[in-house]
């Protein structure tokens, strides 16, 4: 399945030092067995499944205990406006820093 994945690389020096790719070997085959089993869906969902059913069982079980706030791990819409300031300030710093 293609779509979806992503690599994240640190570098120190030009040197890389860590690297995460996902999918890893064992997600990838579980979302080629689902692909199969259903050509017709978008590949990327196979990927993210499992995480969109965690954040649904989080949302639910915060809904129903009545808790006030956010569930634990969840963002909230002050933390994604403060995300998008973080890319509004770094955007340009990463564009000169690239195109160096």
């Amino acid at each position: 399945t293609e779509g979806g994945g992503s690599m994240a690389v640190v570098s120190v020096d030009g040197v890389d030092k860590f690297t995460s790719i996902t999918p890893d070997d064992d997600l990838k085959k579980i979302c080629e067995a689902k692909a199969k089993e259903d050509p017709e869906m978008m590949p990327y969902f196979f990927l993210q499944s499992d995480d969109y059913i965690t954040l649904k069982e989080r949302a639910t079980a915060h809904i129903l205990s009545g808790a006030p706030g956010a569930p634990d791990g969840m963002a909230t819409i002050d933390i994604a406006v403060e995300a998008l300031k973080c890319a509004e300030y770094l955007t340009p710093m990463l564009q000169q820093a690239l195109a160096a």
